[in-house]
């Protein structure tokens, strides 16, 4: 069982997680630049919501945790990236909000 559980840990997954994080970052991006923030991305992220975007980050590695182990990661490059990072947006955008 080890080493099924071992398996998981490829880089294919290891590149779909960090995808998934920066589809996140470009939801902040987008939030900064329609003026949907009260400071800065990094106030956004670390000062004004920690609590929330502890929640985001947890929501993101639940969900494309569930997407490895049901052995729905794409094959092919295009819809690997779209999948990584539409699931990292979507995460932060359903669950982080700015509080200043």
């Amino acid at each position: 069982m080890w080493e099924q559980f071992l398996a998981f840990f490829t880089i294919d997954n290891g590149l779909f997680f960090a995808l998934s994080f920066i589809g996140m970052f470009s939801h902040a991006i987008k939030k900064y630049y329609n003026g949907q923030l009260s400071g800065s991305i990094y106030s956004y992220i670390f000062k004004n919501n920690k609590k929330r975007t502890i929640v985001a980050i947890l929501t993101n590695l639940g969900a494309i945790g569930t997407l490895i182990l049901a052995h729905q990661v794409p094959t092919e490059i295009g819809a690997f990236i779209v999948l990584a990072m539409t699931t990292g947006y979507t995460s932060d955008s359903a669950v982080n909000k700015d509080e200043a």
